[in-house]
């Protein structure tokens, strides 16, 4: 597996669900969750989803739609208020930690090319729909790299776009 694609499962979007679903089954393992008891549903690869993440993480203090992850994942009937507990907190964590490596590396970048101002462009449900994903990135830029304005925005199609950006500059040059 190449480099790139190592550093992208550690935060980004396809993967954040199953690095919380991989935590979750640990921590059912060591007996700290679920009273160590899991479901066919949560041992599924790849079945709990960065959209369940997302979920958790726009969550309120009733923590209604916890609740419902845990019902869809055949989990609720066995689920204590701690464990409802336990389950946002390692999505929380996960989430914080994938967004941190997205700023990390953005930080180091803009600290070699000393740019006053910028503008980061994302793509990607991740960072369109979660609902603290753009912040943390922010706040860690504002941190580490002080003495430049940042911006971020969502760009739909950041791909394709970057593509015919390159191809016109590309074009331009003699």
């Amino acid at each position: 597996m190449n480099l790139i694609k190592r550093f992208e499962k550690s935060f980004g979007g396809l993967y954040l669900g199953e690095q919380v679903r991989l935590t979750l089954l640990k921590l059912i393992d060591g007996g700290c969750l679920f009273n160590g008891k899991s479901s066919p549903e949560l041992m599924k690869r790849w079945g709990f989803t960065t959209f369940n993440v997302t979920s958790i993480e726009a969550d309120n203090e009733t923590s209604e739609r916890t609740w419902s992850v845990l019902q869809a994942f055949g989990l609720a009937d066995r689920a204590t208020e701690e464990d409802v507990s336990l389950v946002r907190e390692v999505c929380a964590i996960v989430s914080e930690r994938g967004s941190k490596i997205v700023a990390a590396a953005l930080a180091v970048l803009l600290n070699h090319i000393h740019l006053l101002e910028v503008t980061i462009a994302f793509d990607g449900s991740l960072f369109e729909k979660h609902p603290k994903y753009r912040v943390h990135i922010a706040d860690l830029l504002a941190k580490q790299v002080p003495t430049t304005k940042t911006k971020l925005i969502l760009v739909k199609d950041g791909s394709g776009q970057g593509a015919a950006f390159v191809a016109a500059v590309e074009y331009k040059q003699p």
